[in-house]
């Protein structure tokens, strides 16, 4: 990948055997990662690369069964500060969000689907300052949303489950644990514009 100054988007998908990739810093034009069907991966690339990803604006990681994003020291989330969408899918080793997650100030929309062990969103969510869209669905472990969300005044749609919610009647921590289909523990809102993310 040395020579691929000029490459914007990488796809790389279904090689079954990748333990690693190894991303060159040579590749600061890239704007679109993603990442699918390497169910041998366990960590995305060397320290230090992610400095040079100086134009990365779409990250999305799917069907990746041993990487564990929670706790992978080797993504420095902070250096991703272009990023505006990510992505992950079908990572059953994702139980919580990345800690580094936090700095990424310009990151518009994040999607959470069938993550089956994933468990809740942090109260440091309030930091996505840019935060537009969030979407969690298919993971039957998510439990709860913090009341800090509903001070994301950026946040437009918000969609657990396949129910669309109101962040800023949100104002205590939100246990979803018992909410049952109509339940009036769901916050709907017709002011905020309705997914098509997930199906129903």
């Amino acid at each position: 990948m040395q020579c691929l100054t000029s490459l914007e988007e990488l796809v790389i998908c279904s090689c079954e055997g990748l333990e690693e990739i190894k991303l060159t810093p040579a590749l600061t034009r890239l704007r679109v990662l993603q990442l699918f069907e390497l169910p041998k991966l366990k960590h995305l690339s060397s320290p230090g690369v992610q400095q040079h990803l100086t134009s990365l604006e779409e990250l999305g990681i799917i069907d990746c069964e041993e990487l564990q994003v929670s706790n992978d020291d080797s993504i420095e989330w902070q250096s991703l500060t272009t990023l505006r969408f990510l992505d992950f899918t079908r990572l059953p080793q994702l139980v919580s969000l990345p800690v580094g997650l936090q700095f990424l100030t310009t990151l518009k929309r994040l999607q959470i689907l069938i993550c089956p062990n994933f468990t809740g969103v942090p109260d440091w969510i309030c930091k996505l300052s840019s935060l537009e869209t969030l979407c969690i669905w298919g993971c039957p472990k998510f439990k709860s949303v913090p009341a800090s969300i509903s001070s994301l005044t950026s946040l437009q749609n918000l969609e657990i489950n396949g129910k669309d919610m109101n962040p800023r009647e949100i104002h205590e921590d939100l246990d979803l644990s018992n909410s049952a289909s109509g339940s009036s523990s769901w916050k709907i809102s017709k002011k905020f514009r309705v997914l098509g993310l997930c199906n129903k």
